[in-house]
């Protein structure tokens, strides 16, 4: 991910005057296959449905046909396709190059999720288009070259705005067998490739710098990993090594040709039965064991934060400096975990700078914001979180509007539903970091860590301030961090 682009690239990238989606797109009509306006790419799910699983076992049938080799196990094949994926569409360069593009909002820069898929994928059209025109690189290219190698997508002279060799017979079956509402697009692709990778414990050490997870649905996608054991095999089989399994799909493929509508549904309805079955043997999606997993998320996000709303209030009360421990989450294997030590005061929990000026979704801050303690933490924890030390520029997408909004949605308590969503994507709010504040004798005023049954982390040891002073533990120098 991190050598994605090179230098020249991102440098041609910055001089390049963009035109917009809507000028390019007013050349050609769009007519790749799109997600249902009731369906959220970014967490709806591909594998709740016997429909989906056929549908996307038949095109990975496709797929497998042109791409694949005899000669090397499917399940390899399978999941080294997948690990390809989610470093090309989910790394850190592409996370940098939707930011630059505007596709990433701000209380959601930490995590390098989809929530704004279709988007990404209509500015990696837009791209490509634009370079086909003018010759000159842009920062969406190769991801749309990915798609276009994988079939999903396809160049027609003007645009790569169509369904491509492997999707377009897939949806042209699915259309007249089960409904243009099942109909698959990229971005259900997507979402099976990550799942795919989530499955297994070796293809996510495979892209364990890749995805990480800094906000709550990350969080939950990690988590609901086990649940998810036997993926890539399920498909792997059952696509490319069950014999009655590929007759099925060459005889719908043939029919598909003479238009034998009727004989065809009939026939789509025994290959979803015959490969949900078989796919059943490897796994099995379980509802209520997917929403138990998301329901104890929200319950201990939930007591976190009431945990930083007293930590808060505890400060504000303070009477003489105290110390704010603050360790991180390891998230970077090989790199052990941050610890700051900040001196602290009331004034530290005072956000009244944060006042609207100006447009930051709900929020806009004032600069004075920058010397809370609370913000030096967040902004430390995230540097150090994705680039293992602080000796290092902040990366351009830490913005100070980020860094506040984070606050805002952590520390402050509110009952508005669009906040609560905001919490569950900042960095303190989530399982990165667990913080004490303590008095200068010792003594534990208030902590905050991650409770519950996944991603927990067990609060700070009464005693921090000597364990941490004896380790050699540095206090925050807040004017040359500043």
């Amino acid at each position: 991910g991190s050598t994605f682009f090179s230098a020249s690239e991102q440098a041609l990238q910055a001089s390049i005057n963009k035109k917009s989606v809507s000028e390019r797109r007013s050349t050609h009509t769009m007519a790749r296959t799109r997600v249902r306006s009731s369906w959220h790419d970014c967490r709806g799910t591909v594998l709740s449905h016997p429909y989906f699983i056929a549908i996307l076992g038949m095109l990975m049938m496709t797929i497998g046909a042109r791409r694949f080799v005899a000669d090397v196990s499917y399940d390899a094949q399978l999941g080294s396709l997948a690990v390809e994926a989610v470093h090309i569409i989910f790394g850190q360069s592409m996370y940098d190059a939707r930011y630059r593009l505007g596709l990433v909002v701000v209380w959601r820069m930490l995590s390098q999720g989809f929530i704004q898929s279709t988007a990404f994928i209509d500015a990696a059209i837009d791209d490509y288009d634009a370079s086909k025109e003018d010759g000159r690189p842009r920062l969406l290219v190769k991801a749309c070259q990915f798609f276009i190698w994988l079939g999903l997508l396809e160049y027609d002279g003007r645009s790569a705005d169509n369904d491509g060799w492997s999707l377009r017979p897939v949806n042209y079956i699915v259309r007249l067998t089960l409904g243009s509402n099942w109909c698959i697009a990229v971005e259900h692709v997507l979402l099976l490739m990550i799942n795919l990778v989530l499955s297994s414990a070796t293809l996510w050490d495979l892209c364990y710098h890749v995805v990480l997870p800094h906000c709550f649905w990350g969080g939950y996608s990690i988590a609901i990993g086990y649940l998810l054991t036997g993926l890539v095999k399920s498909f792997a089989v059952v696509c490319f090594e069950t014999a009655a399994i590929s007759a099925q799909h060459a005889l719908i493929c043939t029919v598909a040709r003479s238009n034998n509508v009727a004989r065809l549904k009939g026939l789509m309805d025994g290959f979803v039965d015959s490969f949900s079955t078989a796919a059943q043997q490897f796994f099995t999606y379980d509802k209520p064991r997917f929403e138990a997993v998301e329901a104890s998320m929200h319950e201990a996000t939930a007591e976190q934060m009431k945990m930083n709303v007293d930590l808060v209030k505890v400060m504000r009360a303070l009477d003489e400096p105290a110390y704010l421990c603050v360790e991180t989450r390891l998230s970077i294997t090989g790199v052990p975990s941050l610890k700051l030590m900040i001196k602290v005061t009331a004034a530290d929990a005072d956000f009244t700078g944060m006042r609207k000026v100006s447009k930051v979704g709900d929020y806009g801050f004032s600069q004075d914001v920058i010397s809370s303690g609370m913000v030096l933490a967040i902004v430390a924890a995230h540097v150090y979180g994705l680039k293992g030390t602080l000796a290092t520029p902040l990366p351009e997408t830490m913005t100070l509007p980020r860094a506040t909004t984070y606050v805002i949605c952590a520390f402050v308590e509110t009952d508005r539903f669009d906040r609560k969503l905001k919490v569950s994507t900042s960095l303190l709010g989530s399982i990165q970091v667990r913080m004490s504040l303590v008095s200068m004798s010792g003594d534990v005023l208030a902590v905050s860590y991650r409770p519950g049954e996944h991603h927990a982390i067990a609060a700070l040891p009464e005693n921090v301030l000597k364990l941490w002073e004896d380790d050699g533990v540095q206090v925050l120098d807040r004017p040359a961090f500043e």
